[in-house]
């Protein structure tokens, strides 16, 4: 079993405050065949295949210093920030669209 630095449950509660405090809509979507995590998915443009947004966010609950990235363009370019998981939800939002940009 895989230790992890944060559960399931404490990833989603995170990105949910973080979605709270985002100025443009996103949809939560858990990837069933990764983390089982909820990400933030975000933005017009639309993947055909998982009719899920291209851009998405979240943090990896895998990782002993897990910290905050976002994905453009299903993975074309990726951010990472500095924001760990216990950053302030504000925080983390303004940085994901200082990036989303």
């Amino acid at each position: 079993m895989i230790q992890t630095a944060m559960t399931v449950a404490a990833v989603g509660a995170a990105v949910t405050q973080v979605a709270e405090k985002l100025p443009f809509p996103t949809e939560l979507y858990s990837d069933m065949g990764g983390t089982f995590a909820p990400q933030l998915y975000f933005g017009s443009d639309i993947d055909a295949s998982t009719d899920l947004p291209v851009n998405r966010a979240g943090i990896d609950p895998e990782e002993e210093d897990a910290t905050w990235w976002v994905d453009f363009n299903m993975g074309e370019r990726t951010e990472i920030s500095t924001l760990g998981a216990d950053a302030d939800a504000a925080d983390v939002a303004t940085w994901i669209t200082e990036v989303a940009r």
